[in-house]
Order: structure tokens, then C-alpha cells, then sequence
């Protein structure tokens, strides 16, 4: 049974990131729609710079940005490093890890984000996955349920009132997002392999676990609310004692 996470906890400062422990995970919740340019600190690489720069509007450049530059900052507290000297590897999935220097541990991390914000889970070893999502009415919600949705998923999705199926439609969505982020298999995964928990104000549990390799019992699953009306997922290899959600100035 895991506790839900509610952000925010405090905001960070300039000064040095917390103490990081084997057992904790921190996750941080970036505003990516804040006011005024993105000042230009040499902290992205060329080809971040390269990508900013191919956005059609300056919301999705900046908030892009925005997301990197937090990343970079985050990252390289945690490691000691300078943010730009943060280097990243991708799976032939797509998902970026942190390349370890020489002499230095590495860390685990992932990242989603949704309209006006961003969140960073990091930790320091395992596989962990995290996806937020903005809470509203979804018209194709029913069509991407009977798609995606396990059958115990999509019954227990009828069982809801309405003012309360739009939470559980979120609930499922984002765990299973960030399971399959977790797994860092992508598509190759299908989303009715394996079933969630759904329910408004029920415990987020993996309730059947249908995916060849790995071991269903090994996975645990956060609920968290990073900011009013958002909804979100972390899943973790293994029990953290510890998880903190804490608010990155944008």
C-alpha cells in the first residue's frame, strides 16, 4: 500500500539540492509556463538549443526550455557536475538515461509534463517512471479506454458516476503510462497487458501482470497531485520510504 504524494513541499532555492538517500525519491515539479523570456544561461547543449529552435511557437520553445534547463540544473546537483556537463544516453526505445562519470555514481530519473507544468522523478539507482497529466472532460476518453484499458480497467471505469470517471479515466491512464516508462520498452508494451487500480481514492495497485521478463510483484505505484488539477503516476522497481515532491522555480 503506498501513501499518495502531494506536492508541493517547499520550493528550491539556489542553494545546494537535498540530501538524495538510497531509499528516497525526489520529484520536482517545474512551472513551465512562467512569465517572461527564458533567459539564455548556457546550460543547454547544441542540439537542445538546435531543437528550442525548431518549435513554431515561443509557448512550446520556452516551455521546452523551461523543462531542459530544470533537468540540467536537477541532474547536476545531484551528480556534482555542471549542469551542461550532464550527458545523456537513449534506449532503442527512446527513453534518456544519465551517462555516469568517471569516479562519480550515476542516477536514475524520468520526466513527463502536461500543458503548464513539468515533473522530474530522480533517484538514485532502479528503474522508475512518472507521468502527469492535466485533469478535464475528454471526448474521446471512452474510445482511448476501449483501446488501451484492460477489461477489468474498462468495467471498473463504468462503475463510476461521471463527476467521478473523469479521475478514474486519469488515475489509469497515468499509471500505466508511467509503467510502461518505467520498463523503458515503449511501445513494444502493450497498455492491456497489464491492469491498474482506477478507482477514486482507492490504493493505486497492480492488479494483473501479463508482461513476459518482468515480475509484476516487484513494482510499486504512487498516486500524486503535483499542482491543482493534475493528476499523476510514479512507479518504482521497488519501495522508496521516502518521497518528496518539491516545486523548481521556473
Amino acid at each position: 500500500m503506498t501513501a499518495p504524494i502531494v506536492g508541493d513541499l517547499g520550493e528550491s532555492s539556489n542553494r545546494a539540492l537535498p540530501s538524495l538517500g538510497e531509499d528516497e525519491v525526489h520529484v520536482w515539479i517545474v512551472d513551465i509556463a512562467a512569465n517572461g523570456n527564458v533567459p539564455d544561461t548556457g546550460v543547454l547543449a547544441p542540439a537542445e538549443r538546435a531543437r528550442a529552435s525548431q518549435f513554431r511557437w515561443d509557448f512550446h520553445r520556452d516551455s521546452f526550455m523551461r523543462r531542459r534547463i530544470a533537468l540540467r540544473m536537477i541532474l547536476g546537483g545531484y551528480l556534482g557536475v555542471s549542469p551542461h556537463d550532464v550527458a545523456f544516453i537513449v534506449n532503442e526505445f527512446g527513453k534518456p538515461s544519465v551517462v555516469p562519470r568517471q569516479g562519480r555514481r550515476g542516477l536514475s530519473f524520468n520526466t513527463s509534463h502536461s500543458e503548464t507544468i513539468a515533473a522530474i522523478a530522480v533517484a538514485r539507482s532502479g528503474r522508475i517512471g512518472i507521468d502527469v497529466e492535466h485533469v478535464k472532460p475528454l471526448a474521446e476518453a471512452d474510445s482511448v479506454a476501449e483501446r488501451f484499458f484492460a477489461d477489468g480497467e474498462r468495467a471498473a471505469l463504468a462503475t463510476l458516476a461521471p463527476r467521478d470517471r473523469v479521475d478514474g479515466f486519469f488515475n489509469a491512464w497515468t499509471r500505466k503510462e508511467a509503467v510502461v516508462k518505467a520498463l523503458g520498452g515503449g511501445l513494444s508494451i502493450p497498455l492491456n497487458s497489464f491492469e491498474v487500480s482506477l478507482l477514486p481514492g482507492v490504493p493505486p495497485t497492480i492488479l494483473r501482470w501479463d508482461i513476459p521478463g518482468e515480475v509484476g510483484a516487484r513494482w510499486r505505484i504512487h498516486h500524486i497531485e503535483p499542482a491543482l488539477s493534475y493528476i499523476g503516476a510514479l512507479v518504482l522497481d521497488r519501495k522508496a520510504s521516502v518521497c518528496q515532491c518539491r516545486s523548481w522555480p521556473g
